[in-house]
């Protein structure tokens, strides 16, 4: 839900979730007396999560630098007039310019940095909010991400109560995809519902943890497997190796193309729910607690 925000400890609290446990550190620099935007504070707190991971991504042992201040800007420029700006810089090996078209695509892959599902999630939420995503990179010279958020500089900034922590659902779930920044987003969305997140890379690393799990009497109650894997078992082969080892498996389809038979009729493929990329953390929870635990 939308309300006027001060993006400031949003933008603190985001980039710390992101980067703990990372080897790399963030450098903040954060206005005072910034303009109050119009947002969904769960929306936007991804958005940051997502930037912070892709730099982290881009350069493990490196200092990701994020910025927050008010900006002004001139036509044709959209949004135009007073705006946020955040800006994200990491030190990494940078993105080809015939890459840089492609990264928010959610069809696309690049093992040179954890683009995908993030990035697409990204400028999918900062559009809704009337905003924009631009990006400058060059080869061996790092990337910068700026998103730009109108902002009501005569508005009062309002400090909402803390949303409500989230329903523990106490569940095991293993989550298979090849982009390891979706697996990192995926685990992190679920973890503060009560879930217990082990995430695999391929079909065969997910069929090895849900055998171990099993054997070690901590089986999982549910698997969320990405749909297609270029060059590797995608995730209706590895469900038909997963229900040969345990007839009872529960599992939900992730795919970006929306469009796919098995999303269209997922029951008849076998598996209990779908979701489509880009989706956020609050779909997928949702989609999760939907599902919920085995029956008995």
């Amino acid at each position: 839900m939308k309300a006027l925000l001060d993006l400031g400890p949003l933008v603190r609290e985001g980039a710390l979730f992101a980067s703990r446990g990372a080897a790399g550190t963030c450098r903040l620099d954060v206005q005072e007396g910034l303009w109050p935007v119009e947002a969904d504070p769960g929306q936007l707190g991804q958005v940051v999560q997502n930037l912070v991971l892709n730099a982290l991504e881009a350069r493990p042992d490196g200092t990701v630098a994020i910025s927050l201040e008010n900006v002004r800007r001139e036509p044709p420029a959209m949004p135009s007039g007073p705006c946020l700006r955040l800006r994200v810089t990491d030190q990494g090996p940078g993105i080809p310019a015939d890459r840089l078209d492609r990264i928010f695509d959610p069809f696309y892959s690049t093992k040179l940095r954890g683009s995908g599902l993030g990035l697409a999630v990204t400028q999918s939420i900062v559009a809704r909010h009337g905003g924009q995503v631009e990006v400058r990179s060059e080869p061996g010279q790092g990337t910068t991400f700026d998103v730009y958020l109108p902002a009501l500089p005569d508005r009062a900034v309002v400090h909402p109560e803390p949303p409500a922590p989230a329903p523990a659902m106490r569940l095991r779930v293993l989550v298979m995809d090849d982009e390891e920044v979706i697996r990192r987003v995926t685990q992190r969305a679920l973890a503060p519902a009560g879930c217990d997140v082990e995430v695999a890379g391929s079909g065969e690393e997910a069929i090895s943890r849900w055998r171990a799990a099993r054997e070690a009497g901590r089986p999982f109650d549910l698997a969320v497997l990405d749909l297609t894997v270029p060059g590797g078992m995608g995730g209706q082969e590895t469900l038909a190796a997963l229900r040969a080892l345990d007839p009872a498996i529960r599992a939900i389809v992730s795919s970006g193309y929306s469009s796919s038979a098995v999303l269209a009729d997922y029951r008849a493929h076998g598996f209990v729910a779908a979701i489509t990329k880009p989706w956020t953390a609050e779909q997928l929870r949702r989609v999760v607690a939907a599902v919920g635990a085995r029956p008995g």
